[in-house]
């Protein structure tokens, strides 16, 4: 079974650190169980203190963190993590949080929710839609339960 999140959308943009975004994109949501063994992102300008995981929305603009990983750092361009296991629920949206830096993003409307602040920690209320923009940034599971997660494209 293979589980879907996110799109695989075109780099137009880039999103800023100090937020945590959530891509909520139309069709983005996961659409089945299981856990993210590799994740894909694309680094506008170099990042330091990045943490990519799954989030559940629990009323309005209200989202949880349900799994994540410390990636920490990388430089300008494409790159992919392996072995890691993150925990997806269907219809969970994946999101990032980053200290400095940048990932490339895709202008689109509807696309993300963000908050300034580190949801990785605490669950956050009040995420506002800044209708524009998602991070590159995608997942796969090679488990048997195996979990895709489209392309993220992440904008501040």
């Amino acid at each position: 079974m293979t589980i879907n999140i996110g799109e695989n959308l075109s780099i137009n943009d880039y999103w800023t650190s100090g937020y945590t975004c959530i891509t909520i994109y139309s069709g983005s949501a996961a659409s089945g169980t299981g856990y993210l063994n590799s994740i894909t992102l694309n680094v506008h300008a170099a990042i330091s203190g990045l943490k990519v995981g799954t989030f559940y929305q629990t009323s309005g603009s209200n989202y949880t963190n349900r799994d994540y990983t410390t990636i920490g750092s990388a430089t300008v361009g494409a790159h992919t993590y392996t072995g890691l296991n993150i925990a997806v629920t269907s219809g969970d949206f994946i999101g990032h949080y980053n200290t400095a830096g940048s990932l490339n993003s895709h202008l689109a409307t509807g696309a993300e929710v963000s908050s300034a602040a580190d949801g990785f920690v605490t669950p956050l209320t009040n995420y506002m839609d800044h209708g524009g923009t998602c991070p590159v940034l995608y997942g796969s599971s090679a488990a048997a339960a195996a979990v895709s997660v489209g392309l993220f494209t992440f904008h501040g």
